[in-house]
């Protein structure tokens, strides 16, 4: 499939030595990123003005680029809360929006990331087409310290306790997901609904969560006021709705593995070799950004396809917009040959579906009670195709044969 640089080998083991390196509370925070994001996008600790650290994480996924300050401080106990609540606020959420604030300002003069041991990390958008997300997360106030959190001088702020981050990157388990709901938070706040809505009874972020969810991933304001009462979470975690996407979620455990069993062969050098890192970077990219319906979708498909003894091949379009081809192949085929069929039913495809760009070609062998298997990806980006691109696509389909009867003419 991919030869794997041995570089990136050694970037995955200094990024383990700098985990070991992180406060418990900086370690808690990475861990629960790795779990949502993916290794290959998160970067604890990067480099920012004068090499000095820019921020605790920072995710990027085009365009989105999300700086996470973790700061764990106690409040102090003298008897007067408004005296505990100033020096708290001081210490714990004011110094957490000057780092995000500063960590923005720096990034904005840079077109690279430099990761933490001073090497250089993925190369970043322009500058306007950029989205950033700030997060502060203060952890040891639980259940004592309120929260502050909106545009706090110089943009949004999103504010997570130890509760609600485990909450949060729990649930919105997805980029794409994740930032979803980051994003349309935030347009919410900015269109002034937001004082619409009341917290009563202690109300938080996970509160706010099941709002969300509630009406279809959307901040709908309701009338006057909107009420959100404490527990509201709790309830909905025991609703008809919540238990139905649990069992909706289990299919899509089947394309969690295959990202999962591809990233762990890259890290362990049990690529083939093939395409170099970067194609790889943006194979794990496209099907990491796919957000969990549509993972729950794309599960089925290749499920019923494998299941099916008569399918060799099947496209399935996704709502984000990709197009993969799953192909299933007999164990004794070579990876030669069933590498080069993957890369021209992926043309093939391209051809017949003009008002796409990419398409994303997984292969694995058939269902024939043996055990083990193996995966072989292509990437195939193209905006326009050439003359003759479209001339080798007609070949194959007269040729081999290849969706003859799946695509019209």
């Amino acid at each position: 499939m991919w030869h794997c640089c041995s570089g990136l080998r050694l970037r995955h083991n200094a990024v383990s030595y700098q985990v070991n390196k992180m406060t418990p509370s900086e370690k808690f925070v990475y861990e629960l990123t790795q779990h949502t994001f993916l290794s290959l996008w998160c970067y604890p600790n990067p480099k920012g003005k004068k090499d000095k650290e820019l921020c605790d994480v920072l995710i990027f996924s085009e365009p989105h680029l999300i700086i996470i300050s973790v700061k764990e401080i106690k409040p102090t106990d003298s008897g007067d809360f408004n005296i505990d609540w100033e020096r708290w606020k001081k210490t714990a959420l004011k110094k957490s929006f000057d780092q995000l604030y500063g960590a923005e300002r720096f990034l904005n003069t840079i077109n690279q990331l430099k990761l933490f041991d001073g090497k250089p990390g993925p190369k970043l958008p322009p500058v306007d087409k950029r989205k950033y997300h700030r997060i502060a997360i203060v952890i040891g106030g639980e259940q004592k310290m309120p929260l502050l959190w909106g545009d706090l001088g110089k943009g949004f702020i999103h504010v997570f306790d130890s509760k609600t981050t485990e909450i949060l990157f729990g649930e919105l388990n997805t980029i794409s997901d994740f930032t979803k709901y980051l994003s349309k938070k935030e347009e919410f706040y900015q269109s002034g609904n937001f004082t619409k809505l009341i917290f009563e009874g202690g109300g938080g972020e996970e509160d706010l969560l099941a709002f969300y969810l509630s009406n279809s991933e959307e901040f709908k304001s309701q009338g006057t006021l909107t009420i959100l009462t404490a527990g509201l979470w709790d309830g909905y975690k025991v609703s008809d709705a919540y238990k139905n996407w649990m069992k909706d979620i289990k299919d899509s455990i089947v394309w969690d593995n295959m990202i999962e069993l591809l990233i762990e062969d890259f890290k362990n050098d049990r690529m083939e070799v093939g395409k170099e890192y970067a194609d790889f970077e943006l194979v794990m990219r496209t099907m990491a950004k796919e957000s969990r319906y549509n993972r729950i979708l794309l599960s089925k498909e290749f499920i019923d396809a494998y299941n099916s003894p008569k399918v060799r091949a099947r496209p399935v379009s996704s709502y984000s917009g990709i197009v993969y081809v799953f192909m299933y192949v007999n164990r004794d085929e070579s990876r030669e040959d069933r590498r080069a069929e993957l890369a021209g039913r992926c043309l093939i495809i391209r051809k017949y579906t003009p008002c796409i760009d990419t398409v994303v070609g997984i292969a694995t062998e058939r269902r024939d009670g043996k055990n083990g298997f193996s995966l072989d990806v292509v990437y195939f980006y193209k905006p326009t195709l050439s003359i003759d691109e479209e001339k080798k696509a007609e070949e194959f389909i007269e040729k081999y044969g290849w969706f003859k009867n799946s695509i019209k003419r």
